[in-house]
């Protein structure tokens, strides 16, 4: 009965926040396929120059609209978009897996020291 409520309860926020909701998402997807390119691209890099490829696969996810919910729930927070772009911090994800250890810390290197890449 709780999750049919907390379902409820956020069917109601994006009805009301049905575009600002959908361009938040947007955000994160396109921020998504940014990422999941970059890392193709170093893909590449590294078999032109190395005659390898370390990434075996490259998986993303965008968190579901009940998990963002129960998020909001568990910080005590209200179902708001400041609240979901200021607190959530997993609402997109990238697994990039490597067959080698070194791979990862190449790639990761290689990935930051981009002009355009932060770590948080």
């Amino acid at each position: 009965m709780a999750n049919l409520k907390l379902v409820d309860a956020f069917t109601d926020f994006v009805e009301e926040s049905t575009l600002p909701y959908r361009q938040m998402m947007t955000y994160y997807n396109c921020a998504l396929m940014e990422v999941e390119t970059k890392f193709k691209v170093l893909n590449e890099q590294f078999s032109l120059f190395y005659d390898r490829n370390p990434i075996e696969s490259i998986h993303t996810r965008i968190k579901s609209q009940s998990s963002i919910l129960k998020k909001l729930q568990k910080k005590n927070l209200a179902l708001t978009i400041p609240n979901i772009e200021n607190n959530l911090f997993d609402i997109a994800g990238v697994r990039v897996v490597c067959s080698f250890t070194e791979d990862i810390y190449s790639l990761a290197d290689s990935f930051l020291s981009q002009d355009d890449v932060r770590l948080i």
